[in-house]
């Protein structure tokens, strides 16, 4: 009897140790992805603002969902493990109107939890044919899990610090929360700010960015000048930063050395011309460094497009896709119908 409950209780232990082991991602064959839109929007549903996370071989991606007939919008999460099949989307928060959470930023780890930055965008004047931008009570916020399951309450983001009050920050959206090698969270975001840091209408419009210890109390640092949906990450092997962001139309690069001074290095529109889905817009991508990842081997990048009408013409809430791209150095983009034809 002793053996039996002896080899139970091995057995027992070598589930429980199987049970904490990671699981890597399948590998991936990135010409077998069917489409480069992994997520197809249309007249009556709009995808956009990917962020995306990759833990124990799956990946998780995070998307603004858009109901075009209110319209009003929410925070959809899906995951894969092959970058082909996506589960359901399930929301995040609740699709209310008056809050219009969306714009995922990206995902950060803080000890045993994972916050995620996004916004928060009431579009009082919008209607089902009349499309509108967000108020002036726009503002970050965090929420956190530890399973990706069940999440806490929104948190706003005090970027301007604690002495500076949710009125007095000013209209803002896309946030992105990056670490630096200082050890210090760094919140970017879009605002107009004048020469103090202040928000004002007549000012300019950029990225501004703040700093914290512990992403909770938050010091203004800097800003410079870009477009929306900034996505900040490690530049390859420089020892620098690459920053993406949203001009007009396309997707925009920048480097520093330091987080604090960029310089403008070029701009991508992908496949644009082929793709009729995007005609009106290529915007708001998000890059994840999946190099060390066994199967994966690349950078993965999120990003969403609109179309065929301008985003002011309609195509806003409605007819916007996720698409999906890859690289080995940053430089070089491929996506599936252009990894097609590089194989005949």
């Amino acid at each position: 009897m002793s053996k039996i409950i002896n080899i139970i209780w091995r057995v027992a232990l070598v589930a429980v140790a199987l049970s904490f082991m990671p699981a890597y991602a399948e590998e991936i064959d990135f010409t077998k992805i069917p489409d480069v839109r992994i997520f197809k929007g249309d007249e009556t549903i709009g995808y956009r603002d990917p962020a995306a996370w990759y833990e124990d071989g799956v990946f998780h991606l995070f998307i603004t969902v858009c109901d075009p007939s209110v319209p009003r919008m929410t925070i959809g999460h899906t995951t894969s493990r092959n970058l082909v099949d996506w589960s359901p989307v399930e929301y995040v928060l609740p699709m209310d109107k008056r809050f219009n959470w969306s714009s995922p930023g990206n995902i950060v780890k803080d000890g045993d939890e994972r916050v995620l930055c996004f916004q928060k965008y009431p579009t009082p004047d919008a209607t089902p044919t009349k499309v509108a931008f967000a108020d002036d009570t726009a503002r970050l916020y965090t929420i956190r899990t530890r399973d990706f399951k069940t999440w806490t309450k929104p948190e706003l983001i005090l970027v301007k610090g604690p002495n500076v009050s949710e009125a007095e920050m000013g209209r803002m959206i896309d946030a992105y929360i990056a670490k630096g090698t200082d050890g210090l969270w760094w919140c970017f975001y879009k605002q107009q700010q004048d020469k103090s840091g202040k928000f004002s209408k007549k000012a300019r419009m950029g990225v501004p960015f703040s700093v914290s210890p512990d992403l909770k109390t938050w010091t203004q640092k800097g800003f410079t000048d870009g477009g929306e949906n900034v996505c900040v990450l490690p530049d390859g092997d420089s020892g620098g930063w690459l920053m993406l962001h949203s001009p007009g139309n396309g997707i925009g690069f920048k480097r520093s050395t330091d987080l604090v001074h960029w310089t403008d290095c070029g701009m991508t529109v992908l496949g644009q011309k082929d793709w009729r889905w995007a005609k009106g817009r290529i915007t708001a991508a998000t890059v994840i460094d999946c190099r060390a990842v066994k199967g994966v081997g690349k950078y993965v990048m999120f990003f969403h497009g609109s179309g065929p009408r301008k985003e002011i013409e309609g195509d806003c809430y409605k007819n916007c896709s996720i698409g999906i791209a890859w690289s080995d150095d940053l430089k070089e983009w491929t996506w599936p119908s252009k990894a097609k034809m590089k194989l005949r």
